[in-house]
């Protein structure tokens, strides 16, 4: 008779493997920092593969077809790297030119942050000022920011190249409690002035009937 195939010890020696954790191979078009050079194969997760390296054109999957087009195409792509990189060094002159980043945040009284400030709200505070980032090249060292001070931007315009600028942050809310303050009292100066000038006016009015 033959053997039946132990279903159950099947299903328990796979249940752990999770595909989704299982890298894959690609070959990289650029240089990308902490990952390796054009024309290298190199192991990823294939989430980032997929949704970074693929998108963005650094690399292709590693089959044997995109390993020969890559490595035939080696010698322009080490061309165009240069390109970047000539490009990246003028943009972090530009930035490193930035005394400082200063961004006013709500705070409590303590300077804890109401809400939390990252790469986004750096990226958007560059933007605004005419510089040409991305979310993937901004960083901020110290995370998480919880309250207002000095914190180290750092913009990864190229694997090779960086700039460094101090982000600032100061606190809104004391700015906003001062003015309401102020408004608060020139409110009421306004409305005494008002009811002096009234009485004042009424004043004059008794004067002419007696009269």
């Amino acid at each position: 008779m033959l053997a039946q195939p132990n279903f159950v010890q099947t299903t328990c020696n796979t249940q752990f493997i999770n595909i989704g954790e299982l890298n894959m191979q690609v070959i990289l078009q650029e240089k990308i920092k902490n990952l390796g050079s054009i024309g290298e194969i190199v192991d990823v997760k294939p989430g980032y593969a997929r949704n970074y390296l693929f998108r963005s054109g650094k690399a292709l999957p590693a089959t044997k077809e995109h390993v020969a087009l890559v490595m035939e195409r080696k010698s322009e792509l080490e061309k165009i790297e240069l390109q970047k990189l000539t490009e990246a060094k003028k943009r972090v002159s530009i930035l490193e030119k930035l005394e400082s980043l200063d961004l006013s945040v709500p705070t409590n009284e303590e300077g804890k942050l109401f809400g939390s400030v990252g790469s986004s709200e750096v990226v958007d505070l560059l933007l605004s000022n005419g510089h040409e980032v991305s979310k993937q090249e901004v960083s901020i060292l110290e995370m998480p920011i919880r309250e207002v001070g000095d914190y180290t931007v750092v913009v990864q315009a190229h694997p090779d190249v960086a700039a460094h600028i101090v982000l600032k942050l100061t606190s809104s809310t004391v700015t906003q409690i001062v003015t309401k303050a102020s408004d608060d009292k020139d409110s009421a100066s306004e409305s005494k002035e008002e009811s002096e000038t009234e009485s004042s006016n009424d004043n004059e009015v008794d004067t002419d009937v007696s009269s």
